[in-house]
């Protein structure tokens, strides 16, 4: 569950570079809290709500009961400092070396058929070292 709530809200950063996102597992509730914000442009984006709204239903088809829950700002329920927080730029240099590497594999840095997400996550990055290992980033 936690994957699925990871790789959608990556996917959602992707669309929407404002969103941030912080999930955690709740033993109060026994299942994955999430909280998205801010919310003013949460309100403000329909695209946005359709997408959330449809992943709900897709957790609560797969899971149930267990489903996780889903919040705004956390006002529904609050999530501790040791909840994940994803962002915009909430990659570390491993994550973003990572996908470099499943870029090269994948045919080149511009193959067509690499998920968009790829693209974000090292924008900004010129070169990723590691283990005398060096990967030039294409702009």
């Amino acid at each position: 569950m936690e994957q699925l709530i990871k790789d959608w809200a990556n996917q959602m950063i992707e669309r929407f570079n404002w969103l941030v996102v912080k999930y955690e597992y709740s033993k109060k509730y026994r299942t994955y809290i999430v909280s998205f914000s801010p919310s003013s442009m949460i309100d403000e984006s329909e695209d946005f709500n359709v997408e959330a709204i449809a992943f709900n239903d897709k957790m609560v088809q797969i899971y149930g009961d267990d489903a996780p829950l889903f919040t705004d700002e956390e006002k529904l329920f609050k999530l501790t400092d040791n909840a994940q927080i994803l962002t915009a730029n909430s990659y570390s240099i491993f994550e973003k070396l990572t996908l470099a590497i499943g870029l090269q594999s994948l045919g080149g840095w511009n193959n067509s058929k690499t998920p968009a997400t790829t693209y974000h996550v090292i924008e900004g990055v010129d070169t990723l070292a590691y283990d005398n290992i060096q990967f030039e980033i294409a702009a």
